[in-house]
């Protein structure tokens, strides 16, 4: 538990500065009109228990609502929850629930790969529902977890790459990366 919050604190900490170094981050009216996101991906949990028991790649989708624009920077506020499940030996599911702080990175031409866009970082705090089970027995719990993420967001489109932190349940950590792409609405 105490790694955990210091990975937590280490990673607001970067986030924090990334947000106090991008003098003018990247704004787009179109962007910025879009407060809704549909994301799909892979999720990779970092524990080799839960890998072993459960798989290696599982599926997941999450929706992201933009609750707070804040400016001059064009940082947001967001919630988001997420779904991931896999079936194997053990059965899991896990469903975050957080809410996270965003900021567009200043970047030369705002330009990648020829598309227009904006980098972001950010970070999330919320509950993690997390459900184990397996022939025998059932496990259930809701715990505190964090997020710590980088992206780039298109007109319509945005590429995300995250890692969820959350704490012990029976002895393993689901928490992991996440690799997701999303269409905004």
């Amino acid at each position: 538990m105490k790694k955990l919050a210091v990975l937590i604190a280490i990673s607001m900490l970067l986030v924090f500065a990334a947000a106090c170094f991008a003098q003018y981050g990247y704004y787009d009216e179109e962007i910025a009109a879009k407060q809704n996101a549909i994301k799909l991906g892979v999720f990779r949990p970092q524990d080799g228990d839960v890998r072993e028991f459960v798989g290696k790649s599982w599926f997941m989708a999450a929706y992201e609502r933009v609750i707070k624009t804040m400016m001059p920077k064009s940082d947001e506020l967001t919630v988001e929850i997420g779904y991931t499940q896999k079936n194997g030996d053990v059965d899991a599911r896990v469903i975050p629930l957080t809410l996270n702080y965003r900021t567009y990175l200043k970047q030369g031409g705002d330009e990648m790969m020829g598309i227009q866009g904006g980098a972001y970082a950010g970070a999330g705090v919320g509950a993690y529902l997390v459900r184990f089970s397996d022939d025998v027995s059932t496990e259930s719990k809701t715990k505190f977890g964090a997020n710590v993420f980088v992206g780039f967001a298109a007109k319509d489109y945005l590429l995300e790459l995250k890692y969820h932190f959350v704490s012990k349940i029976e002895g393993v950590k689901p928490g992991g990366f996440a690799l997701m792409a999303g269409y905004r609405f």
